[in-house]
């Protein structure tokens, strides 16, 4: 039996439950027709009907982002000790 490569490709950025942004990922025009059949609106489309996968592979590296660099945690304020004038008798 033949295995047929599917002919059009599409990017996506795929949703990370719990996190901002997600990672692109590609896969055929068949599979993303069944992906919003069955998660519609979970992911978001970036680009469709791209000729071959390797174009799809390499659009979809493009675009890749850094994440963003956590700020580093606030360092406590020092404060001086509070001076207790002396008592006088």
């Amino acid at each position: 039996m033949r295995v047929v490569e599917p002919t059009e490709w599409v990017v996506y950025r795929a949703a990370v439950v719990g996190k901002l942004g997600g990672h692109n990922a590609t896969c055929s025009q068949q599979e993303w027709e069944a992906l919003e059949k069955s998660q519609a609106g979970m992911h978001t489309l970036i680009r469709e009907k791209i000729p071959s996968e390797s174009e799809a592979e390499q659009l979809a590296r493009s675009l890749q982002t850094l994440p963003p660099v956590p700020k580093p945690p606030r360092k406590p304020t020092v404060r001086p000790p509070r001076l207790i004038p002396p008592q006088t008798a």
